[in-house]
């Protein structure tokens, strides 16, 4: 288990550090179509989905997800024209 799930200190300085947009990165390198991508995506999410309640700076990466949520289906929806 991680151990973001109860820490709210680890939580601040996962953010502090940027880590939010690394986990965001591992998961868009990562290739669906390889049998080992749940092996690099379950625990970025995992963290992530930690990392948006009981703490502080939640609602900070909440936004953050909605933002790359939001440019990345652009990027989709431009690719597709």
């Amino acid at each position: 288990m991680f151990q973001t799930v109860f820490s709210e200190v680890l939580k601040g300085a996962i953010c502090d550090a940027n880590g939010v947009q690394e986990l965001l990165s591992i998961i868009e390198r990562v290739k669906f179509e390889d049998r080992d991508a749940a092996e690099a995506t379950e625990p970025a999410l995992c963290a992530i989905r930690h990392l948006t309640n009981n703490h502080k700076k939640a609602e900070d990466v909440q936004r953050m997800l909605i933002y790359n949520l939001q440019v990345r289906i652009k990027r989709i929806f431009d690719s597709n024209k």
